[in-house]
């Protein structure tokens, strides 16, 4: 069973266009809260990665093929004008395409530990949801929410500390003008 999910998580990070929290909430489901939230979480930071070594190995003619060129520019741009932050909240805001992000961040010039950070913090807030709603149908107490809040702001606070603040100029992935 975990075996299963875990390769229908990682296929599903590899094609962008597959639903992640149907399998999210069915392994929380299955495998109660702690199991589920680790299982969801290491599963999808590990098949993050891959795809991110994938595409930054084998470069703009393979991440073509899962995400149209058009798309890819747009969000290009968009990683460049906004830096690395752009990646963890990928992660932490839903309608920003995190898979498709993943393979953005495999082109781009971003650091390959800053974009660990980003995966492994950004995943968090929205992980604990979907396993909160697994186990627990859609009654997620007001204290969950508050846990949940707290997770997302615990997930900012660290990638601040451990990236942001150390480096400013980890906020940019372009190059930076020495003159």
């Amino acid at each position: 069973g975990p075996l299963a999910l875990a390769a229908l998580l990682g296929l599903q990070v590899l094609i962008p266009s597959l639903p992640a929290e149907p399998l999210m909430i069915a392994g929380a489901y299955a495998y109660g809260l702690v199991n589920g939230f680790l299982l969801n979480w290491l599963v999808a930071v590990g098949a993050t990665q891959a795809v991110f070594s994938l595409a930054r190995y084998a470069g703009r003619p393979l991440v073509v093929r899962f995400v149209p060129a058009k798309l890819l520019d747009k969000w290009m741009q968009t990683a460049d004008e906004k830096g690395a932050i752009i990646f963890l909240l990928a992660f932490v805001i839903p309608p920003i395409p995190s898979d498709i992000m993943t393979y953005v961040a495999g082109v781009s010039g971003i650091d390959g530990r800053r974009f660990f950070m980003a995966n492994l913090f950004g995943r968090i807030p929205m992980i604990v949801l979907l396993t909160l709603v697994g186990v627990n149908g859609l009654s997620i107490t007001p204290a969950m929410m508050v846990g949940l809040t707290l997770f997302g702001v615990l997930s900012l606070i660290l990638w601040w500390y451990f990236i942001v603040r150390k480096r400013p100029d980890t906020l940019s992935s372009g190059p930076i003008d020495a003159s």
